[in-house]
Protein backbone atom coordinates (compact mmCIF):
# COMPACT_ATOMS: atom_id res chain seq x y z
CA UNK A 1 0.00 0.00 0.00
CA UNK A 2 2.98 2.36 0.45
CA UNK A 3 4.76 1.37 -2.76
CA UNK A 4 1.91 1.20 -5.28
CA UNK A 5 1.47 4.05 -7.81
CA UNK A 6 -1.36 6.47 -7.10
CA UNK A 7 -3.18 5.48 -10.30
CA UNK A 8 -3.42 1.86 -9.13
CA UNK A 9 -6.91 0.71 -8.09
CA UNK A 10 -5.48 -1.17 -5.10
CA UNK A 11 -3.83 2.04 -3.90
CA UNK A 12 -7.24 3.68 -3.71
CA UNK A 13 -8.75 0.72 -1.88
CA UNK A 14 -6.75 1.87 1.15
CA UNK A 15 -5.77 5.50 0.68
CA UNK A 16 -8.25 8.32 1.19
CA UNK A 17 -5.80 11.21 0.99
CA UNK A 18 -2.20 11.23 -0.25
CA UNK A 19 -0.12 13.82 -2.09
CA UNK A 20 2.52 12.82 -4.67
CA UNK A 21 6.02 14.21 -5.09
CA UNK A 22 7.18 14.30 -8.71
CA UNK A 23 10.61 15.20 -10.07
CA UNK A 24 8.99 17.61 -12.56
CA UNK A 25 7.27 19.76 -9.94
CA UNK A 26 8.08 21.59 -6.74
CA UNK A 27 8.36 21.00 -3.85
CA UNK A 28 11.07 18.35 -3.58
CA UNK A 29 10.16 15.29 -1.55
CA UNK A 30 11.31 16.17 2.04
CA UNK A 31 10.90 12.62 3.41
CA UNK A 32 13.97 11.26 1.63
CA UNK A 33 16.17 13.71 3.50
CA UNK A 34 14.38 13.02 6.78
CA UNK A 35 14.42 9.23 6.70
CA UNK A 36 16.97 7.81 4.27
CA UNK A 37 20.55 6.91 5.29
CA UNK A 38 21.35 6.63 1.56
CA UNK A 39 20.93 9.90 -0.29
CA UNK A 40 19.36 11.62 2.72
CA UNK A 41 20.35 13.11 6.08
CA UNK A 42 18.76 10.30 8.16
CA UNK A 43 17.34 12.76 10.69
CA UNK A 44 14.41 10.67 11.97
CA UNK A 45 14.58 7.01 13.00
CA UNK A 46 11.99 4.55 14.34
CA UNK A 47 11.67 4.67 18.12
CA UNK A 48 12.60 1.58 20.13
CA UNK A 49 9.16 1.85 21.73
CA UNK A 50 7.52 1.29 18.32
CA UNK A 51 9.76 -1.71 17.62
CA UNK A 52 8.93 -3.19 21.04
CA UNK A 53 5.19 -2.79 20.33
CA UNK A 54 5.50 -4.86 17.12
CA UNK A 55 7.71 -7.47 18.76
CA UNK A 56 5.11 -7.98 21.51
CA UNK A 57 2.38 -9.11 19.09
CA UNK A 58 1.37 -12.71 18.31
CA UNK A 59 0.99 -13.76 14.69
CA UNK A 60 -1.45 -16.46 13.59
CA UNK A 61 -0.45 -18.20 10.39
CA UNK A 62 -3.34 -20.68 10.39
CA UNK A 63 -6.77 -19.71 11.71
CA UNK A 64 -9.89 -21.89 11.90
CA UNK A 65 -13.08 -20.07 12.87
CA UNK A 66 -14.71 -23.07 14.50
CA UNK A 67 -18.21 -24.51 14.50
CA UNK A 68 -21.20 -24.21 16.86
CA UNK A 69 -19.63 -26.86 19.09
CA UNK A 70 -15.89 -26.55 18.44
CA UNK A 71 -13.91 -23.50 19.61
CA UNK A 72 -11.82 -21.41 17.26
CA UNK A 73 -8.32 -22.74 16.69
CA UNK A 74 -5.25 -20.50 16.57
CA UNK A 75 -2.17 -22.28 15.22
CA UNK A 76 1.43 -21.32 14.62
CA UNK A 77 1.43 -18.68 17.34
CA UNK A 78 4.72 -16.80 17.28
CA UNK A 79 5.83 -13.26 18.20
CA UNK A 80 5.64 -11.19 15.02
CA UNK A 81 3.76 -8.29 13.44
CA UNK A 82 4.18 -7.92 9.68
CA UNK A 83 3.35 -4.22 9.94
CA UNK A 84 6.69 -3.69 11.61
CA UNK A 85 8.46 -5.30 8.65
CA UNK A 86 6.62 -3.00 6.23
CA UNK A 87 7.25 0.08 8.36
CA UNK A 88 11.00 -0.10 8.95
CA UNK A 89 14.09 -2.12 8.05
CA UNK A 90 17.76 -2.15 8.84
CA UNK A 91 20.01 -0.56 6.22
CA UNK A 92 23.72 -0.96 6.97
CA UNK A 93 22.89 -1.53 10.62
CA UNK A 94 20.62 1.52 10.83
CA UNK A 95 16.92 1.20 11.66
CA UNK A 96 15.22 3.06 8.82
CA UNK A 97 11.62 4.23 8.42
CA UNK A 98 10.56 2.74 5.06
CA UNK A 99 6.95 3.84 4.54
CA UNK A 100 8.08 6.92 2.62
CA UNK A 101 11.09 5.39 0.83
CA UNK A 102 9.70 2.50 -1.23
CA UNK A 103 9.58 4.60 -4.40
CA UNK A 104 13.09 5.96 -3.81
CA UNK A 105 15.24 3.04 -2.63
CA UNK A 106 15.60 -0.10 -4.74
CA UNK A 107 15.89 -3.70 -3.59
CA UNK A 108 19.57 -3.12 -2.81
CA UNK A 109 18.62 -0.20 -0.50
CA UNK A 110 20.33 2.26 -2.85
CA UNK A 111 18.54 5.12 -4.65
CA UNK A 112 16.88 4.00 -7.87
CA UNK A 113 18.00 7.33 -9.34
CA UNK A 114 20.17 9.98 -7.72
CA UNK A 115 18.42 12.63 -9.86
CA UNK A 116 14.90 11.83 -8.70
CA UNK A 117 13.25 11.59 -5.28
CA UNK A 118 9.74 10.28 -5.97
CA UNK A 119 7.37 9.49 -3.15
CA UNK A 120 4.11 10.33 -1.44
CA UNK A 121 2.90 12.22 1.58
CA UNK A 122 0.45 9.87 3.32
CA UNK A 123 -2.32 11.76 5.09
CA UNK A 124 -5.32 9.47 5.66
CA UNK A 125 -6.34 5.91 4.83
CA UNK A 126 -8.93 3.24 5.49
CA UNK A 127 -7.27 1.90 8.63
CA UNK A 128 -7.13 5.42 10.11
CA UNK A 129 -10.86 5.83 9.50
CA UNK A 130 -11.68 2.43 11.04
CA UNK A 131 -9.62 3.05 14.17
CA UNK A 132 -10.88 6.59 14.76
CA UNK A 133 -14.46 5.49 14.10
CA UNK A 134 -13.96 2.66 16.61
CA UNK A 135 -12.70 5.13 19.18
CA UNK A 136 -15.82 7.28 18.71
CA UNK A 137 -18.18 4.27 18.73
CA UNK A 138 -16.64 3.01 21.96
CA UNK A 139 -17.20 6.38 23.65
CA UNK A 140 -20.78 6.38 22.32
CA UNK A 141 -21.44 3.15 24.20
CA UNK A 142 -21.07 0.79 21.21
CA UNK A 143 -18.11 -1.04 22.71
CA UNK A 144 -18.65 -4.33 20.91
CA UNK A 145 -18.71 -2.57 17.51
CA UNK A 146 -15.42 -0.87 18.38
CA UNK A 147 -13.95 -4.16 19.56
CA UNK A 148 -15.05 -5.96 16.38
CA UNK A 149 -13.62 -3.45 13.92
CA UNK A 150 -10.30 -3.32 15.76
CA UNK A 151 -9.91 -7.09 16.20
CA UNK A 152 -11.25 -9.77 13.81
CA UNK A 153 -14.21 -8.06 12.19
CA UNK A 154 -18.00 -7.79 12.29
CA UNK A 155 -18.89 -11.27 11.03
CA UNK A 156 -16.61 -13.03 13.48
CA UNK A 157 -17.47 -10.97 16.56
CA UNK A 158 -21.22 -10.67 16.00
CA UNK A 159 -21.83 -14.32 15.23
CA UNK A 160 -24.46 -16.02 17.40
CA UNK A 161 -23.04 -17.58 20.53
CA UNK A 162 -23.49 -21.33 20.96
CA UNK A 163 -23.90 -22.65 24.45
CA UNK A 164 -25.92 -19.64 25.65
CA UNK A 165 -29.33 -20.73 24.49
CA UNK A 166 -29.08 -23.81 22.33
CA UNK A 167 -28.12 -24.17 18.70
CA UNK A 168 -26.67 -21.48 16.48
CA UNK A 169 -29.41 -19.27 15.01
CA UNK A 170 -28.29 -18.40 11.49
CA UNK A 171 -30.96 -15.69 11.16
CA UNK A 172 -29.42 -13.64 13.96
CA UNK A 173 -25.72 -13.64 13.32
CA UNK A 174 -22.88 -11.73 11.65
CA UNK A 175 -24.63 -8.37 11.90
CA UNK A 176 -25.06 -5.77 14.61
CA UNK A 177 -28.86 -5.16 14.49
CA UNK A 178 -28.14 -1.55 15.47
CA UNK A 179 -29.34 1.75 14.00
CA UNK A 180 -27.18 3.93 11.76
CA UNK A 181 -24.25 4.57 12.00
CA UNK A 182 -23.66 1.20 13.69
CA UNK A 183 -25.68 -0.98 11.29
CA UNK A 184 -23.04 -3.39 9.95
CA UNK A 185 -24.10 -6.57 8.11
CA UNK A 186 -21.39 -9.12 7.28
CA UNK A 187 -23.55 -12.10 6.29
CA UNK A 188 -22.76 -14.19 3.23
CA UNK A 189 -24.01 -17.45 1.82
CA UNK A 190 -24.47 -19.65 -1.24
CA UNK A 191 -27.45 -21.37 -2.91
CA UNK A 192 -28.65 -18.72 -3.29
CA UNK A 193 -25.48 -16.65 -3.33
CA UNK A 194 -25.55 -13.43 -1.33
CA UNK A 195 -22.89 -11.07 -0.05
CA UNK A 196 -23.78 -8.26 2.33
CA UNK A 197 -21.69 -5.07 2.45
CA UNK A 198 -19.30 -6.03 5.27
CA UNK A 199 -18.81 -9.73 4.51
CA UNK A 200 -15.09 -9.27 3.82
CA UNK A 201 -14.43 -7.26 6.97
CA UNK A 202 -11.74 -9.01 9.01
CA UNK A 203 -10.87 -6.19 11.45
CA UNK A 204 -7.63 -4.27 11.75
CA UNK A 205 -5.82 -7.05 13.63
CA UNK A 206 -7.40 -9.77 11.50
CA UNK A 207 -6.08 -8.15 8.33
CA UNK A 208 -2.60 -8.23 9.85
CA UNK A 209 -2.99 -11.89 10.83
CA UNK A 210 -2.83 -11.18 14.56
CA UNK A 211 -4.48 -12.82 17.53
CA UNK A 212 -7.43 -10.82 18.88
CA UNK A 213 -6.92 -8.82 22.05
CA UNK A 214 -8.46 -10.56 25.04
CA UNK A 215 -11.09 -8.71 27.05
CA UNK A 216 -9.67 -10.32 30.17
CA UNK A 217 -6.97 -12.94 30.74
CA UNK A 218 -8.95 -15.77 29.12
CA UNK A 219 -11.81 -14.42 27.02
CA UNK A 220 -12.51 -12.44 23.90
CA UNK A 221 -15.68 -11.89 21.88
CA UNK A 222 -16.34 -14.41 19.11
CA UNK A 223 -18.87 -17.02 18.13
CA UNK A 224 -16.85 -19.82 19.68
CA UNK A 225 -15.60 -18.21 22.87
CA UNK A 226 -18.29 -15.82 24.07
CA UNK A 227 -16.31 -13.89 26.65
CA UNK A 228 -18.34 -12.20 29.41
CA UNK A 229 -21.99 -13.27 29.18
CA UNK A 230 -23.27 -9.83 30.16
CA UNK A 231 -23.24 -7.10 27.48
CA UNK A 232 -20.23 -4.81 27.36
CA UNK A 233 -20.75 -1.90 29.70
CA UNK A 234 -18.59 0.89 31.05
CA UNK A 235 -19.52 -0.15 34.58
CA UNK A 236 -17.52 -3.32 33.98
CA UNK A 237 -14.52 -1.27 32.90
CA UNK A 238 -14.62 -2.39 29.28
CA UNK A 239 -14.91 1.06 27.72
CA UNK A 240 -11.57 2.26 29.08
CA UNK A 241 -9.97 -1.09 28.31
CA UNK A 242 -11.13 -0.97 24.68
CA UNK A 243 -10.02 2.65 24.31
CA UNK A 244 -6.54 1.68 25.55
CA UNK A 245 -6.57 -1.23 23.10
CA UNK A 246 -7.47 1.07 20.19
CA UNK A 247 -4.76 3.60 21.07
CA UNK A 248 -2.17 0.80 21.11
CA UNK A 249 -3.48 -0.44 17.76
CA UNK A 250 -3.15 3.11 16.41
CA UNK A 251 0.56 2.92 17.22
CA UNK A 252 1.00 -0.48 15.59
CA UNK A 253 -0.95 0.28 12.42
CA UNK A 254 -0.34 3.99 11.81
CA UNK A 255 3.29 4.37 12.87
CA UNK A 256 5.16 7.25 11.20
CA UNK A 257 1.98 8.53 9.50
CA UNK A 258 1.61 11.64 11.64
CA UNK A 259 -1.23 10.38 13.86
CA UNK A 260 0.42 9.48 17.17
CA UNK A 261 0.60 12.88 18.87
CA UNK A 262 -3.00 13.80 18.11
CA UNK A 263 -4.23 10.34 19.16
CA UNK A 264 -2.52 10.54 22.56
CA UNK A 265 -3.43 14.19 23.10
CA UNK A 266 -7.09 13.66 22.23
CA UNK A 267 -7.51 10.84 24.77
CA UNK A 268 -5.54 12.69 27.46
CA UNK A 269 -7.83 15.72 27.09
CA UNK A 270 -10.96 13.57 27.04
CA UNK A 271 -9.94 11.76 30.23
CA UNK A 272 -8.46 14.87 31.84
CA UNK A 273 -5.43 12.69 32.47
CA UNK A 274 -2.15 14.28 31.34
CA UNK A 275 -0.25 11.21 32.57
CA UNK A 276 -1.82 9.21 29.73
CA UNK A 277 0.25 11.29 27.32
CA UNK A 278 3.22 12.13 29.55
CA UNK A 279 4.05 8.56 30.58
CA UNK A 280 4.06 7.27 27.01
CA UNK A 281 6.35 10.08 25.85
CA UNK A 282 8.63 9.51 28.85
CA UNK A 283 8.90 5.78 28.09
CA UNK A 284 9.67 6.50 24.44
CA UNK A 285 12.40 9.01 25.31
CA UNK A 286 14.06 6.70 27.83
CA UNK A 287 14.06 3.76 25.43
CA UNK A 288 15.57 6.04 22.79
CA UNK A 289 18.57 6.69 25.04
CA UNK A 290 17.66 10.08 26.50
CA UNK A 291 18.89 10.61 30.05
CA UNK A 292 16.45 10.14 32.91
CA UNK A 293 16.73 13.84 33.80
CA UNK A 294 15.91 15.07 30.30
CA UNK A 295 13.05 12.58 29.92
CA UNK A 296 11.67 13.62 33.32
CA UNK A 297 11.82 17.28 32.30
CA UNK A 298 9.78 16.51 29.18
CA UNK A 299 7.30 14.53 31.25
CA UNK A 300 6.93 17.42 33.73
CA UNK A 301 6.03 19.81 30.91
CA UNK A 302 3.42 17.42 29.59
CA UNK A 303 1.99 16.83 33.07
CA UNK A 304 1.63 20.61 33.32
CA UNK A 305 -0.45 20.49 30.09
CA UNK A 306 2.21 22.40 28.19
CA UNK A 307 0.93 20.82 24.97
CA UNK A 308 0.72 23.60 22.39
CA UNK A 309 3.02 26.10 20.72
CA UNK A 310 2.36 29.66 21.96
CA UNK A 311 0.01 31.63 19.74
CA UNK A 312 -1.04 35.17 20.52
CA UNK A 313 -3.53 37.38 18.67
CA UNK A 314 -2.43 41.00 18.21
Amino acid sequence: MFERPMGDNEFFWEWIWALPFDKNFEPTNPFVDLFSPNGGSYLVQPAQQAIDYWNSQTQIYTFTAGTPTVPAVFRDNFPFDSRGVFSYRQINGKNTIMKYLYNYLGTNNLPISTLSKPGKWFLNRGATLHLHYSEAANRAGRMKVAYALTNRGIGYTFDSIPGLGGTRDVTKFQQTFLPWPYDFDARQGDAPSYRNPWYRNSGIRGRAGLKPVFIDSTKYFSMSTPGPVKPLSDSLGYQKFIEDMIVTEDALELAFEGQRWSDLLRVAIRRNDPAFLADKVYDKLRKSGLSAGAASAARAKLMNKDWFLPFKFK
